[in-house]
């Protein structure tokens, strides 16, 4: 596999929905921003969605860039999972310690945070060794990404008012 030029147009949908999710996320936390402030570990949970939006930006940017070979492009998108994956595990971590009655519902929160950053680890490990499926396996882990943020989405924008 020479490189990821099979992959540019489901790519170039990833980086435009994800900017425009993007900007519908910033429009749900504002519509209840108060609310989001005042409630303990929200805060933290809206940059943990934050942060899963701009990954997957970020990664399709960086993918569409020319030039590279697939192990750079494994590697920047290894480097870049697991820098969310930290990320967003400290989030949820600092979340968990201000909330006491809702532990299992951020705890279940940071699961599917990091079941939707795995496959983005295995998509890049298997790009640096060369293997085509890894991009298979990045673009579910996209998916998923895209998915979890779109929950977080409507727990800020509906949820948080019940």
């Amino acid at each position: 596999m020479e490189d990821l030029s099979a992959w540019t147009d489901f790519l170039a949908a990833v980086v435009g929905a994800t900017s425009a999710l993007l900007g519908l996320f910033f429009v749900s936390l504002s519509l209840n921003l108060s609310t989001i402030l005042a409630g303990k570990g929200l805060t933290e949970r809206a940059a943990q969605a934050l942060i899963q939006l701009l990954a997957a930006l970020i990664v399709g940017l960086f993918l569409l860039m020319p030039g590279k070979s697939v192990f750079v492009s494994g590697l920047g998108t290894l480097v870049i999972a697991v820098a969310t994956a930290l990320v967003g595990t400290l989030l949820a971590a600092r979340s968990m310690m201000h909330t006491q009655g809702y532990r299992v519902a951020y705890a279940g929160n940071l699961v599917l945070f990091e079941l939707a950053i795995l496959p983005w680890v295995v998509g890049g490990l298997m790009l640096m060794a060369g293997s085509a499926d890894g991009a298979y396996w990045l673009a579910g882990g996209i998916c998923l990404s895209i998915a979890k943020a779109a929950m977080d989405s409507w727990v800020f924008l509906v949820e948080i008012n019940r």
